[in-house]
């Protein structure tokens, strides 16, 4: 179970994968891998945010959030993108998590 009410303190990702639960990191993913894994069907996105508790978007608002946010903010290689090159100065990266479920964990790391 993901615990949406802790804050994140830190990285690395040993605080994100408690917070978690029992969810396990698959690979990283680019802005194309997540097009197609929207394209299969539907995903959830959890957002971390140091500070912040992880944020679980609905099921049923992944599609509208991934629209109106991710997809501008979308980093596929974290080493070379700065905040100055993203519209509101901040973006995401973006990690497949397997927690046993059917329907895919995309977890989008947001630095600012």
């Amino acid at each position: 179970m993901i615990n949406t009410t802790k804050p994140l303190t830190r990285w690395p990702n040993d605080e994100i994968a408690a917070l978690l639960g029992d969810a396990v990191e698959k690979r990283d993913l680019t802005t194309a891998v997540v097009k197609d894994l929207i394209r299969q069907g539907r995903l959830r996105f959890v957002v971390a945010d140091v500070g912040h508790p992880l944020q679980a978007i609905p099921l049923g608002d992944c599609y509208d959030f991934w629209k109106r946010d991710v997809a501008d903010h979308l980093c596929d290689k974290p080493e070379g993108c700065s905040l100055g090159g993203f519209r509101g100065a901040y973006f995401y990266v973006a990690s497949e998590w397997d927690d046993g479920s059917a329907v895919p964990l995309v977890l989008l790391i947001k630095y600012h």
